[in-house]
């Protein structure tokens, strides 16, 4: 089953309405979701927003939205500045969703509009570190997230990213767990003597 709308349309910063086509998608899911019948069959649809959608942490939202839905798909940048994005799930999942990405959003507009203007945004943060960059494969959720900041500085000192990944502060280098690539990598580099670091990011407005 396919879908296709542009849920966002302008450039503002003002959070969007849901469009025409977007409140028949759920109205559609709505019924789905109310039938014993179909409640749980897995729904899939093809999604793109076209906007000030790229550089706004847009699928890093709807990436842990998905995870927290239990949804399944992909999400990607396109060069004309929209973002595509394909998920599948049930179909009251897929609704929450939505809903809770326009919400996210609308919180955002309204935390800004307070000052009546839009401040820089940093975070520092070993998920910034270009040592952790060169650990990730293209496409995932941690690089995604790194492409919504300009790297501003970065401490290649810092090693407060260990006890994030590792959960483990009072075992050595050499018995830290593996269960992930990410993990067997930042070991091998621990190993090496050399901290995971951290960045200070800029957020992409």
């Amino acid at each position: 089953m396919g879908f296709f709308d542009k849920f966002f349309s302008g450039i503002n910063r003002e959070p969007q309405k849901p469009s025409g086509v977007e409140l028949e998608l759920r109205r559609r899911l709505t019924v789905l979701a109310s039938d014993a019948a179909t409640q749980n069959a897995p729904q899939r649809y093809f999604l793109r927003w076209e906007g000030q959608v790229q550089g706004v942490g847009f699928r890093f939202t709807n990436t842990n939205l998905a995870q927290t839905y239990a949804l399944t798909g992909w999400v990607r940048n396109m060069e004309d500045g929209s973002v595509e994005m394909e998920v599948q799930g049930a179909p009251a999942n897929i609704l929450s969703h939505l809903e809770a990405l326009h919400a996210s959003y609308a919180r955002r507009a309204d935390f800004f509009a307070r000052d009546g203007a839009l401040p820089l945004t940093y975070c520092r943060t070993w998920l910034l570190s270009p040592r952790v960059k060169e650990l990730l494969p293209p496409g995932s959720g941690i690089r995604n997230f790194m492409e919504d900041y300009t790297l501003a500085d970065w401490d290649p000192d810092d090693n407060s990213g260990r006890l994030w990944l590792f959960g483990a502060p009072g075992i050595p280098d050499a018995a830290l767990p593996e269960r992930t690539s990410l993990q067997r990598g930042a070991k091998e580099l621990l190993l090496q003597g050399k901290p995971l670091g951290s960045g200070l990011g800029l957020l992409k407005l």
